[in-house]
């Protein structure tokens, strides 16, 4: 499989970037304002949905971002008070509000959202939820409700009447509760203890709390951040310039907001390495994380942010290629990235100014090239050689490369091939033609090949002979990509639709775009869900209906 990663623009027109220092590269990012439908710049907490939505609130209300569009919730859809402070959302997609004037739950399964319980315990400043448990932090004390009951008062001497800076529930069910004057404190089915007194001398007074791993802590203070076991000893620890108002650990890395900047550090030898500052200028309320590495930001005077989880590839060092980025694999020694100006790998750029559209790389090493020049060989130290004299098919532009029995099948704009140790084979339909532009292909564990092609619809190769996937598909359509779900139900991306191809022939359409090009590429993962890369951005779209779930656009 190939996967591309193209250059684009990643904000919206008139949105504004992070201004950053020479990380900016790095952090690709863009902001949802006043322009976009929030109703204020000014957002206090950001949260995730399980369905991938993006929440978060603010002063005029409660806001939610589907990926295309903003809507916001106010008193008329069941918002009890305006100057909403705290957000959480519980494993079961109940969503848990802390305002002004106190604590409210909603029911966000459904299209519409529904208002659930209303708690007046006056002013909530943090909210944390898992697993049917709710803990409240106020400037008064802690409150706590567990499996849908009432949100109560909780009497613990440690607590009780303290002002809570933050709290959290771990893996384990595990509470955590900071404050000023009481420290770090742990509680769960038994009484509250003291893990650390107030702080320590590099961190000053503790404000924010995020689990790092499955037994230990990140916390930080006005005056730095410490990395905590989770019996509460002080396992590493840096001073930073300015209070610490938000922390979130994800893949490994901490993110912190530090005054006006936010700043990712790496955990290495037993100490904290920084490693960049995306966003500066702004300051930090709060993070979250979804499921495609993206960080969701909360800002105090830009709205909701995004920095892109396309940062862990641009990351990779500098790639000498100056043109768009077609395909990545993984090889032996490192990725090799293909695009309009090249192959680099393994430290250097082969085939210079040709266009490469997939790399693979055989069990002897040496990596097969698909170019517009034709099928290249490259066995190192030797350069890249063409071997496709004798194949009229692997001498055309070439446009995919799939491990294939003992050898490679190479698809270009004059059909498919098949090269092994003995020469190179075209492969014929049962007439003897062609199959014409081969686009991508789909190779089953059992050996049956799908293949995509561009002009002259699907057609799949098994038990050595090539025929057509499915009578009802146009003959002369353009194919893109197919995927397969673990039902082995087939999802083909041909022109502007995405049809569903089952196991026992029946095809029908699922998916129709308004653009002319439905998806470029389409993927169903192990859990389900099924994904179309396409000119707008990332598409969900529900299997059985059709109906987008889900879109991350990058205009």
């Amino acid at each position: 499989m190939t996967v591309s990663i193209a250059k684009t623009d990643f904000g919206f027109p008139n949105r504004q970037r992070g201004e950053v220092c020479g990380f900016d590269r790095l952090y690709p990012s863009f902001w949802i304002g006043r322009d976009e439908g929030l109703g204020s710049s000014q957002v206090h907490q950001v949260a995730l949905s399980n369905d991938g939505r993006v929440w978060a609130v603010s002063p005029s209300g409660l806001v939610c971002y589907d990926g295309m569009r903003v809507t916001t919730y106010g008193r008329r859809e069941g918002l009890a008070c305006h100057g909403l402070r705290a957000l959480a959302i519980d494993d079961d997609n109940t969503l848990w509000i802390g305002s002004d004037e106190g604590v409210q739950s909603f029911d966000i399964d459904a299209a519409i959202i529904r208002p659930r319980d209303w708690f007046p315990i006056g002013m909530v400043d943090v909210i944390a939820a898992r697993n049917g448990l709710v803990l409240v932090g106020t400037p008064s004390g802690l409150h706590v409700g567990r499996n849908g009951d009432a949100i109560v008062p909780c009497v613990e001497p440690l607590v009780s009447g303290a002002l809570i800076s933050d709290v959290w529930i771990d893996d384990d069910g595990k509470s955590y509760v900071l404050g000023a004057k009481i420290g770090l404190l742990v509680g769960g089915a038994s009484a509250w203890r003291q893990l650390l007194e107030c702080g320590t001398q590099t961190t000053g007074i503790l404000r924010r709390i995020q689990q790092y791993d499955r037994h230990s802590l990140i916390v930080g203070g006005d005056r730095g951040l410490a990395l905590l076991s989770d019996a509460g000893e002080v396992l590493a620890e840096i001073g930073t310039q300015a209070p610490v108002d938000a922390v979130h650990c994800h893949g490994g890395e901490v993110y912190a907001a530090i005054g006006d900047a936010l700043v990712v550090y790496r955990l290495h030898a037993g100490s904290f390495e920084r490693i960049g500052t995306p966003v500066g200028l702004k300051r930090i309320n709060g993070m979250c994380s979804d499921a495609f590495d993206n960080l969701w930001l909360a800002s105090e005077n830009s709205g909701v942010g995004r920095l892109s989880g396309l940062r862990n590839s641009l990351a990779y060092p500098q790639i000498p290629l100056s043109g768009p980025i077609l395909c990545v694999k993984n090889c032996t020694s490192g990725l090799a990235f293909g695009g309009t100006e090249g192959l680099f790998y393994a430290g250097r750029v082969q085939v210079p100014g040709t266009k490469v559209w997939d790399v693979h790389e055989d069990p002897d090493g040496a990596l097969w090239i698909a170019s517009d020049q034709g099928l290249y060989r490259a066995q190192a130290p030797h350069e890249p050689e063409l071997v496709s004299e004798s194949s009229d098919v692997c001498a055309a532009p070439c446009r995919v490369i799939a491990p294939f029995r003992d050898g490679i099948l190479v698809g270009s704009t004059r059909g498919l091939a098949l090269v092994h140790k003995d020469g190179i084979d075209e492969l014929l339909s049962a007439d003897g033609n062609g199959i014409g532009y081969v686009y991508s292909l789909l190779v089953e564990p059992s050996g049956k090949v799908w293949i995509c092609s561009l002009g002259s619809g699907l057609w799949v190769y098994e038990n050595d002979e090539v025929r057509r996937a499915c009578r009802d598909l146009g003959r002369n359509c353009n194919v893109y990509a197919v995927t397969q779900d673990a039902d082995g139900v087939a999802y083909v991306a041909h022109d502007n639709s995405i049809s569903r191809l089952s196991p026992d022939g029946d095809f029908r359409t699922l998916y129709e775009s308004s653009e002319s090009i439905a998806a470029w590429s389409v993927l169903c993962t192990s859990d389900g869900h099924l994904y179309l890369g396409t000119t707008r951005g990332l598409v969900e779209i529900d299997r059985q209906t059709g109906e987008e779930v889900f879109c991350l656009v990058d205009r």
